[in-house]
């Protein structure tokens, strides 16, 4: 089932096996198995905002705008744990509400945080990290399918 994908600026396409929106963290696992049964590339994609080719694949396609919702929330530590299809527009309403905000940003808010993150999105000025210097912890799926949390005290070694 092969569907064509565009980003928003309509500047690059790609046409897909098949393009996935799972809806939970076992979905996302269910998806790499069967890709990786298949020997197909899988290419998770936020809302398309890249300029670049970095979304298309001929592999599996997965969305992760079903994974947008806020997880927890810590004032103590000033963290939030997010799923990575929220967008930057959604978070910072939330975040507002509660008296915090993300430390720099960049233009366009409609971008999902994970693909803030993996495009390197930063905003103005030279004293300003990129948006993925505020990340203390991530949680990714694997190539077996296992669930792997990354952070300041559990580093990722292969």
């Amino acid at each position: 089932m092969t569907k064509k994908w565009t980003n928003w600026a309509r500047n690059q396409s790609s046409n897909p096996h098949n393009i996935f929106e799972p809806k939970t963290e076992a979905e996302i696992s269910d998806i790499v198995c069967l890709g990786v049964a298949r020997r197909l590339k899988i290419r998770p994609i936020g809302s398309g905002h890249s300029f670049s080719s970095i979304g298309l694949t001929e592999g599996f396609l997965v969305s992760m705008e079903s994974m947008n919702r806020i997880i927890s929330i810590d004032r103590d530590r000033l963290r939030v744990t997010v799923g990575a299809g929220i967008t930057i527009s959604d978070l910072n309403i939330e975040l507002h509400k509660i008296g915090f905000a993300l430390p720099n940003l960049g233009d366009i808010d409609t971008q999902s945080l994970a693909g803030a993150i993996a495009t390197g999105t930063h905003g103005t000025g030279i004293k300003y990290n990129s948006i993925s210097s505020a990340i203390v912890g991530i949680r990714i799926v694997t190539g077996d399918g296992s669930v792997m949390d990354i952070s300041e005290s559990k580093t990722l070694i292969f």
